[in-house]
């Protein structure tokens, strides 16, 4: 029912959390195209129930969502939550996920190589917390492997997706209507990501900020939740 002619309130009772916090439980709204929407709602400890408040029927769940640093009205709300509910980024803490905190190379390697179902790396360094993606990388021309701990750059980010992409078999070739050429600053472009680049934005995975894609800039984390997200809901259709 995709028109209710107002808001109702929905209850649904949840009396076990497996040790999680009631308090930091929440209902999604799933839409058709993978995007995921916060509902207005609270616990309510009298009754042991969820209430939210919804103007439609569809699909919507009630996930325990930790992140206190991650409110609801965010642009990247529900790039987090869908990194976070499919495993791909994991907070920093059991209730941060530092959303404005910039992402390193190394963790990068690790979010594509959780994506890709953790695949064997023998031989790697098990020394290394990303040790295995590390090797992964290297080993699948995704990255050079150099430098684990510096801070990504979103073109080194795209151009890691656009390696992956080719890895998967998907489609790199450039069919959107948003042209690379729009943007003010496409000459600080690195020769080795302009195709990357390219790829990015005429697929919709990359998006620029006052008519600039600031290829040079610092990836955060929330930065890097939203482009995965367009990565892989636009390279697996």
């Amino acid at each position: 029912i995709s028109e209710l002619g107002g808001s109702v309130f929905v209850s649904l009772p949840c009396k076990s959390f497996n040790g999680a916090n009631p308090e930091n439980m929440v209902v999604w709204f799933l839409s058709d195209d993978g995007i995921i929407s916060p509902c207005k709602g609270r616990y309510d400890s009298k009754t042991s129930s969820y209430i939210f408040e919804t103007n439609h029927f569809s699909e919507y769940v009630l996930v325990q969502f930790p992140f206190t640093d991650v409110e609801k009205s965010a642009w990247y709300y529900g790039s987090a939550a869908y990194a976070y509910m499919n495993k791909l980024i994991f907070g920093t803490s059991d209730t941060t996920f530092s959303p404005d905190a910039e992402m390193t190379r190394s963790m990068l390697w690790t979010v594509l190589f959780r994506n890709a179902g953790e695949p064997a790396s023998d031989g790697a360094d098990t020394s290394l917390w990303y040790g295995a993606a590390l090797k992964w990388s290297v080993a699948n021309d995704i990255s050079d492997g150099t430098s684990p701990e510096d801070s990504i750059t979103r073109e080194q980010l795209v151009t890691a997706l656009f390696r992956y992409a080719k890895l998967k078999g998907a489609d790199v070739s450039v069919n959107g209507e948003m042209k690379i050429e729009g943007f003010t600053d496409t000459d600080s472009i690195s020769d080795y990501a302009y195709d990357a680049m390219h790829w990015a934005v005429a697929n919709g995975i990359l998006k620029g900020n006052n008519g600039k894609l600031n290829p040079g800039g610092k990836a955060t984390r929330a930065e890097v939740a939203a482009i995965l997200q367009r990565f892989i809901r636009n390279t697996t259709k």
